[in-house]
């Protein structure tokens, strides 16, 4: 079989003259982890470029010509679509900074739908996304060279807070990172559940807590957290208030505890989708992220207040 080349050009599209088509199959988490996204390419540029075909290539009785004979001038993007959605996203938060074109492997059309489907499906599916380990690993790694969260965020175009996150779990004790999944089957939130044990008891490497209290700990957080919210912050709130108690002990200080209050909050589309995308990157659930902010919030509001003047 002779293969030949469908490729004409590399060009500079602008992305007004771009349309998402038909035959792009990634249709559900499209907008996910997209803020990560776009801060790594304006850190470290697109490293990919996107694949096209122009609609003008297109002749009657083609078998995509029907569908997108009303966009004549522009192209259909095959691979690419969160690249492509990033850099929208770029283009109007540094606006002139030249985020109003992409770069693009401009292709031949398809000979058909299957066959569109099948470019956009290949990609997709070669693509393997860095595991949460690898992750991990290359954070802490720049962490070690540069001592520095803020940098090691511009370097990896993600935010300080998951860099900070990802730190600390590499001086996690080794039982805990080996042991994610008797924590939670999630594995961003078995690991918000072994930092959380690990910072409620006051663990550190040569101190008198052993890591295995802690292990354990973190097997009764995970084991709260899935019967219910309020008696895992219970749990925790116990721990961090008696971290030298037995942990028999620490459960019993939590019953104890004060029951949580329900605020209902509505929040604005935009601001909305933003707790959700860091909820996301947490691994939590957008009530969880909102109650970690607003703690925070609370914390760092108090503590001004308390300063002073």
């Amino acid at each position: 079989m002779v293969r030949t080349n469908k490729f004409k050009r590399f060009e500079d599209i602008s992305l007004d003259k771009l349309i998402v088509g038909q035959s792009n199959i990634r249709t559900e988490n499209v907008e996910e982890a997209i803020d990560d996204l776009a801060q790594h390419i304006y850190v470290n540029g697109l490293l990919e470029a996107i694949v096209v075909f122009e609609i003008d290539d297109l002749s009657p009785g083609h078998d995509l010509y029907e569908a997108r004979k009303e966009f004549k001038g522009k192209y259909e993007i095959l691979a690419g679509q969160r690249r492509y959605n990033a850099f929208i996203k770029l283009n109007k938060s540094h606006t002139g900074e030249g985020f109003d074109k992409i770069p693009c492997h401009v292709r031949l059309p398809p000979e058909n739908t299957s066959e569109a489907k099948a470019i956009s499906i290949g990609e997709n599916l070669t693509q393997l996304p860095m595991t949460l380990a690898d992750a991990i690993d290359a954070c802490n790694y720049l962490f070690q060279i540069y001592n520095d969260e803020r940098i090691v965020a511009r370097k990896h175009g993600i935010s300080i807070a998951l860099v900070k996150k990802y730190v600390k779990f590499a001086r996690l004790p080794k039982l805990l990172q080996d042991n994610l999944g008797a924590f939670h089957k999630n594995p961003k939130t078995a690991m918000n559940i072994a930092i959380e044990a690990v910072d409620a008891l006051d663990y550190t490497k040569d101190g008198d807590v052993p890591e295995e209290k802690v292990y354990a700990f973190a097997k009764m957080l995970g084991n709260k957290k899935s019967k219910s919210n309020d008696e895992y912050t219970k749990l925790k709130q116990a721990g961090e208030q008696n971290p030298k108690k037995p942990l028999e002990e620490i459960e019993k200080e939590s019953i104890k505890i004060r029951n949580s209050k329900n605020y209902d909050v509505l929040l604005e589309a935009v601001h909305a989708d933003s707790l959700e995308e860091a909820a996301k990157q947490s691994g939590l659930s957008p009530e969880e992220e909102a109650h970690d902010i607003i703690v925070d919030g609370l914390k760092s509001r108090i503590a001004k207040k308390s300063k002073p003047d």
